[in-house]
C-alpha cells in the first residue's frame, strides 16, 4: 500500500484539481506501470464481458484433467486424496469453490481467474521493469504478451493454463527483486516453483530440483543456512508428501499416472494398421493398443487382466461419468480416468509407446517434427467465441506475431487415433519463433560466457533460468505429446516477451555497439584519407 502514500499527501496538501489527477496519474505509470498494465488488462476482459463473451463450466464436465464434479463438490479433500492423474492444486481449487463458494459457483471461478490474468499482466510488465526498462515499454510489453487472444481465452473457462502462466512468470519475477536478499528470493521463487509442480505435470520435480539448487550454489553464500532450510522444506513437505501418499494409495510415487497414455498418443497415431498389427503380433505390444489413448474403460477390458478397485471411495470406483451435453439433447457417458482400474492400462500405454518408438524409429522422428511444428502455431481454442471484440483482436495479433501458412506436413500412412492434426494447416507465428530462439540462444552465449570465466549479473542469472524453463517446456511437450503443444507454449508467452525485452536487447545491443562504433571510425577515416592527401583537410574543404 505504499504506492498510496503520495497520493494521499497531495490531495491533502492541495485540493484535487485537472492538474492533480494528471500529476498522479503521471506519477502513477512513471513509477508503477504494472498499475497501468493490470487496469488496461480488466478494461479488455470487460469490454470481452459486454461484448458477448461467457464464461462457461464445460470443461469441468469432461476435461481428462478433473474429477466427477459431483463428487469434488460433495467432499472436495477426500476426493482429491484419492486423485492420481493428476497434481492436486486444480482439483482442490475447483472442489473448494463448488462446496463453498458463497457467490454463484461460475462466478466465483470466472473472479478468480480474472484476478489471475490481471495479477499476470501487473506481474509481467513489473518484471520488465526491474530489469531495466522504461515505464512505457514495461508496459507495452506486459500488455502486448497478456492481453493475447489466446491469454484472453484461458480466462473463460477453468483450465490449470493461466495459473501456470502466472507460476512461470512468478518465478523469474521474484529473482528480479533486486532489493530483496538473495535469501529471500529463494524463498518466494520455491514458493512460485512448488506451486507451479502441484498445479501442471508437466513441470517434473526434477526441474524444480534442478531450479532451486542451480540457484542455491549461485547464491550460497550470500543465504543463510536458516533460509536454506525453508527453501529444501517447502518443496519436500508438498511435493515429496503427494509423492509419498501416491505410493503408499496406489503404490506409485508420480505426480501424473496417466503420462503413459501421452507417451502413447505421442508415436501410436503416425503408424498404419499393417505396422501396429506387426508389433502385436511379434509380441512387442499389446494388443489394447487397438483401442488407443483415453477411451471408455469397457473398450479396454477384454485386452487386459480382470480388475476391482481396492479403494471404495468413488473417485476411483467409477469407471465413467455422465454429461450432459445440450447439442445432443441429453446426457452422454464419458471416461473417469481417475477409476482405478486405469492404473495397469496407463502402465502398459508406457511400455508400448517405448517399444513401437525403438521399433519405429523414423515415425517416431515423423512426430517430433509435428510437433515441434505445432509448439510455434498459434494456441487458438476453437468455439465458444462469441465476442467481435475477440475478433478483431484475433486479425490484430496474428499480424503481430507474424502467422505465415506453411506448407502442412503429411499424414500419408497414418492411423485413425491421431489428435488435433489439423495443427498441420495452422499458421506458424514466426515472431514466436524468433523470441523464443532468441531468448534461448542469448542465454547459451551467457552460459558459455560464464564457463570461459566472465562474471554472470542478475539479469543474466534470470536470463539462463527463464531458458531453462523454455527449454525443458519444448523439450518435454515434444517428446511426450503429440498434438497440444501450442497449448502448452502459449502459457510461456509472456515470460519470453519480458525476457526478451528485458535482458536479449540491451545485452546485443551492447555487444554490437562497440564494433558499429568501430565500423563507423574506419569508414570516417576513409572519407577523410583523399582530402588530407591533397593537403586539403575536410573543414577547409568545405
Amino acid at each position: 500500500m505504499d504506492y498510496l502514500l503520495p497520493i494521499a499527501s497531495v490531495l491533502v496538501l492541495e485540493p484535487p484539481t485537472r492538474g492533480t489527477w494528471s500529476r498522479i496519474v503521471r506519477g502513477t505509470f512513471r513509477d508503477r506501470p504494472w498499475i497501468a498494465t493490470s487496469v488496461a488488462w480488466l478494461a479488455i476482459y470487460v469490454a470481452l464481458c459486454s461484448t458477448g463473451e461467457r464464461f462457461s463450466k464445460t470443461f469441468l464436465d469432461y476435461g481428462w484433467q478433473t474429477l466427477p464434479l459431483d463428487l469434488l463438490r460433495a467432499d472436495p479433500f477426500e476426493s482429491v486424496w484419492y486423485l492420481h492423474t493428476q497434481p492436486p492444486v486444480m482439483n482442490l481449487t475447483v472442489g473448494i469453490v463448488e462446496r463453498w463458494s458463497l457467490a454463484p459457483r461460475a462466478l466465483s471461478l470466472q473472479i478468480i481467474l480474472a484476478v489471475v490474468g490481471v495479477c499476470l499482466a501487473g506481474m509481467t510488465t513489473s518484471l520488465v521493469q526491474r530489469l531495466g526498462r522504461s515505464s512505457v515499454c514495461a508496459f507495452a510489453v506486459g500488455l502486448f504478451a497478456t492481453a493475447d487472444p489466446t491469454i484472453m481465452r484461458m480466462a473463460f473457462s477453468p483450465t490449470y493454463e493461466l495459473p501456470t502462466a502466472l507460476c512461470v512468470v512468478g518465478v523469474m519475477w521474484c529473482l528480479a527483486r533486486g532489493q530483496s536478499t538473495a535469501g529471500r528470493r529463494l524463498m518466494i521463487c520455491a514458493v512460485f516453483a512448488t506451486i507451479l509442480v502441484l498445479t501442471r505435470s508437466l513441470y517434473h520435480p526434477a526441474w524444480l530440483i534442478i531450479l532451486l539448487v542451480a540457484l542455491a550454489i549461485r547464491w550460497r553464500k550470500r543465504i543463510r543456512w536458516q533460509q536454506l532450510m525453508i527453501v529444501a522444506a517447502l518443496p519436500t513437505v508438498l511435493v515429496g508428501g503427494w509423492l509419498l501418499k501416491n505410493e503408499i494409495v496406489f503404490g506409485d510415487a508420480t505426480l501424473s499416472s496417466w503420462s503413459g497414455m501421452n507417451l502413447e498418443r505421442s508415436i501410436l497415431p503416425l503408424l498404419s494398421s499393417e505396422q501396429v498389427d506387426r508389433a502385436i503380433a511379434d509380441g512387442d505390444v499389446s494388443r489394447s493398443v487397438l483401442v488407443g489413448a483415453f477411451h471408455t474403460y469397457d473398450q479396454y477390458v477384454s485386452y487386459v487382466p480382470r480388475c476391482r478397485p481396492s479403494h471404495t471411495s468413488a473417485v476411483t470406483a467409477l469407471s465413467t461419468r455422465r454429461k450432459w451435453v445440450r447439442s445432443l439433447g441429453g446426457p452422454q457417458v464419458v471416461a473417469n480416468f481417475n477409476f482405478e482400474c486405469f492404473l495397469p492400462i496407463y502402465r502398459q500405454a508406457g511400455q508400448d509407446a517405448l517399444h513401437l518408438a525403438i521399433r519405429y524409429p523414423g515415425k517416431w522422428l515423423e512426430g517430433r517434427l509435428w510437433s515441434t511444428r505445432g509448439w510455434f502455431t498459434e494456441g487458438r481454442l476453437e468455439g465458444g467465441q462469441k465476442s467481435p471484440v475477440l475478433t478483431v483482436m484475433d486479425t490484430i495479433f496474428s499480424i503481430a506475431h507474424v502467422d505465415v501458412g506453411i506448407t502442412h506436413l503429411t499424414q500419408h500412412g497414418w492411423g485413425d487415433g491421431a489428435l488435433f492434426t489439423g495443427m498441420g494447416k495452422v499458421p506458424i507465428e514466426l515472431l514466436i519463433f524468433v523470441v523464443d530462439a532468441a531468448v534461448v540462444l542469448t542465454a547459451l552465449w551467457t552460459l558459455l560466457r560464464r564457463v570461459r570465466g566472465h562474471r554472470t549479473d542478475t539479469a543474466g542469472l534470470l536470463l539462463i533460468a527463464g531458458a531453462f524453463i523454455l527449454a525443458w517446456s519444448f523439450v518435454v511437450g515434444v517428446t511426450g505429446e503429440l498434438g497440444e503443444q501450442s497449448r502448452f507454449r502459449s502459457v510461456l508467452d509472456p515470460l519470453a516477451f519480458a525476457l526478451v525485452a528485458g535482458v536479449v536487447v540491451p545485452r546485443w545491443r551492447a555487444a554490437l555497439s562497440p564494433r558499429w562504433h568501430r565500423r563507423r571510425r574506419r569508414v570516417d577515416a576513409l572519407t577523410v584519407a583523399p582530402s588530407v592527401s591533397t593537403g586539403q583537410s575536410e573543414s577547409t574543404s568545405t
